[in-house]
């Protein structure tokens, strides 16, 4: 009973309105903080879903029952989002041992998608066939470390 008697305790420090300078920055702070947090989600589910939708596509047989990868032209389907492109060409001789033999040409497309703090990129190999036979992914592991994974038939 006596704790009915007792009168409220009144607060040692007066409630401090913040002004609009402050709030301003914060929440422009915090308004930033969320697009980055949306850009990297954003970044790697696409990367993924491109990922795995290449994967499948390369490694599906052909009616013969044999893996013969893709067409050239059909790569761009199995690339979702908004990404960078790069071209790369290599040359490298065959392994024949005739003089007038003309070197093998490979193509590299690389995909990346933008991020400020990771790599998302698939590097998809074409060969002189115009067909892509391998998905090389640049995908962060567990440490944070990028690790190389090359995938293609087998």
């Amino acid at each position: 009973m006596e704790s009915a008697n007792v009168p409220p305790v009144e607060d040692a420090k007066p409630v401090r309105k913040r002004s609009r300078r402050e709030r301003i920055i914060v929440w422009t702070g915090i308004s930033v903080l969320l697009v980055i947090v949306a850009i990297e989600w954003t970044s790697l589910r696409l990367f993924q879903s491109s990922l795995s939708r290449l994967e499948q596509a390369i490694a599906t047989p052909s009616p013969s029952g044999r893996r013969i990868g893709i067409p050239r032209d059909e790569i761009e389907n199995h690339i979702d989002g908004i990404t960078f492109r790069n071209l790369k060409i290599r040359y490298f001789k065959p392994l024949t041992f005739l003089e007038d033999e003309v070197p093998e040409v490979q193509h590299e497309l690389m995909f990346r998608w933008p991020s400020l703090f990771k790599k998302y990129q698939l590097i998809v190999t074409v060969n002189s066939f115009d067909r892509a036979i391998l998905v090389a992914a640049d995908v962060p592991n567990e440490s944070g470390l990028m690790s190389g994974i090359g995938r293609g038939p087998q």
